[in-house]
């Protein structure tokens, strides 16, 4: 027992010496960081006391600053004291100087009474210049004269042209009925004659008023010489208007010189009645057709079928000269002319298209890109029409009725004009006004003023048809404008349906801006 006692403590004093190195190592780190901490902290203490004084030093710096600044803002205030005296003497000044200026005022008024003098012996001049304006008004007169004599030489060509026709009239079978519609031609060309001569008197006149006006102006205005300008730019623009009426008054003597026998001539448009076989389904009906479906040579075509209340013996030759233009007319987006009957009541065939433009917007409301769609191809037909030479051609009945449409791509639509032969045929058989009254323009039913401007008008009443969804009141059109959303459009339609022709732009100008 007493053997094992040493063996047992040598072994516990063998397992302590680690211990105690362990230990010993631990406390030498312990000291270590202890001194490593108490070094760094020493170190903070140290940069702390060094911000202390950094701070310290700003802070007299910063007082110092406010010392200077508020000596400098007592420096400014006395400175500006100062401005302020300097201010009111010079004021007084001004005064001083404002009253030697009421003195040369008076002095001023005293010479213009003077110059009033002067303008007085001015006004013989500008008597001179009225001189002036007399003999401009005397050569206007000269070239009135003028324009008579080319209405009589009219009327010479005029006799010349009825010689032939009556020449003419000898070899066709119906000797008595186109005599008749001759004479009857002779008859409406002397009244359009009449008519042009009443109104070139007219603007004449009105002419001799707006030199008297101006004369009247320059006498009361001195010095205002505005007027004569003024003057001058009226009677340049009454002599374009009286040269388009002669090139108008020509036209229908050169379209008069046209015999029927060069007409029939040219009939290849000419379809036999019995190759039409007409269907119950009827399209739509008007005051002057009726249009029904039909067969024409295993096609379905469009049928109109014209009235014989508008279908007279007059017209006949008119009927001739519009079909002849309608099958001229080839274009992707006007409704294609297929051919028309003469026996009895004519028959016009047409291209079959789905749907009118009224009926789609009597079910719902277009999209900006259809409107845009829409618009751009029925301008596209009437700007081919309207350059088509030597004249363009008129479609005078631009409407939502008028505007066929077939399904396009992407849920759209691809638009057709319709009615651009037929309609100005019935027109000049029945009424003056072409169209209808609610797309009209203000210069419609004035023959002499008709020209593509009238189209544009049209189809801008169209442009807002389409965006509004309401049928247009033409004696509204101003406030159904306000209904339009699109600015862009708005813009657009406000030039298009512009009361003065001069102002509105071309269709090609339109066709630009969709």
């Amino acid at each position: 027992m007493l053997s094992r006692e040493p063996s047992r403590r040598r072994m516990a004093d063998e397992r302590r010496e680690p211990e105690q190195q362990q230990r010993q190592e631990v406390e030498k780190e312990v000291t270590e960081i202890s001194e490593e901490k108490r070094g760094e902290t020493q170190r903070n203490i140290q940069i702390l006391r060094s911000e202390k004084a950094a701070l310290v030093q700003e802070k007299e710096e910063f007082q110092c600053q406010l010392c200077r600044q508020a000596t400098r803002q007592a420096a400014q205030g006395e400175t500006r004291a100062r401005d302020v005296e300097r201010k009111l003497l010079e004021a007084n000044g001004r005064a001083r100087v404002a009253e030697e200026e009421i003195a040369k005022l008076q002095e001023w008024l005293q010479k213009s009474e003077a110059g009033a003098r002067e303008r007085r012996e001015r006004s013989g001049e500008v008597e001179g210049r009225l001189a002036d304006m007399v003999e401009a008004v005397r050569e206007e007169e000269r070239r009135r004269r003028q324009a008579e004599e080319r209405v009589a030489d009219m009327e010479g060509r005029v006799r010349v042209s009825t010689e032939r026709q009556r020449r003419a009239e000898e070899r066709m079978t119906e000797a008595e009925n186109t005599r008749r519609q001759a004479e009857e031609r002779q008859g409406d060309f002397e009244r359009r004659v009449i008519e042009n001569e009443q109104i070139v008197y007219r603007r004449v006149q009105q002419a001799e008023q707006a030199h008297r006006e101006a004369l009247r102006r320059c006498q009361l205005a001195e010095g205002r010489l505005t007027e004569e300008t003024r003057a001058r730019i009226e009677c340049e623009r009454m002599m374009q208007q009286l040269e388009v009426q002669l090139r108008e008054a020509e036209r229908v003597a050169n379209n008069l010189e046209a015999s029927t026998a060069e007409q029939q001539d040219h009939l290849f448009w000419r379809v036999d009645r019995r190759e039409i076989h007409l269907s119950q389904q009827e399209l739509g009906r008007g005051g002057w057709a009726a249009v029904k479906v039909a067969e024409f040579r295993g096609l379905q075509v469009a049928a109109k079928c014209l009235h014989s209340v508008i279908i007279s013996e007059h017209n006949r030759r008119l009927f001739l000269r519009e079909m002849n233009m309608a099958a001229k007319l080839r274009h992707p987006h006007l409704v294609q002319f297929i051919g028309a009957t003469l026996e009895g009541e004519p028959i016009i065939l047409t291209e079959l298209m789905s749907n009118s433009l009224r009926d789609i917007l009597g079910t719902r409301h277009l999209k900006e890109q259809h409107i845009t769609t829409i618009g751009r191809h029925v301008a596209l037909a009437l700007n081919y029409m309207h350059q088509m030479s030597p004249d363009p051609v008129l479609h005078r009945d631009v409407s939502s009725a008028n505007v066929l449409l077939n399904p396009g791509p992407d849920d759209g639509w691809v638009a057709k004009l319709s009615d651009y032969g037929s309609a100005n045929f019935t027109r000049l058989g029945s009424t003056a006004g072409p169209g209808n009254p609610s797309y009209a323009a203000p210069e419609a039913a004035d023959p002499v003023r008709q020209s593509p401007k009238m189209d544009v008008f049209s189809f801008g009443v169209l442009l807002m048809e389409m965006s509004t969804g309401q049928f247009p009141n033409r004696n509204h059109l101003q406030s159904q404008l306000r209904g339009v959303s699109l600015p862009r459009l708005s813009r657009l339609i406000q030039q298009c349906i512009d009361d003065n022709p001069t102002s509105r732009p071309t269709i090609a100008v339109v066709l630009n801006e969709l």
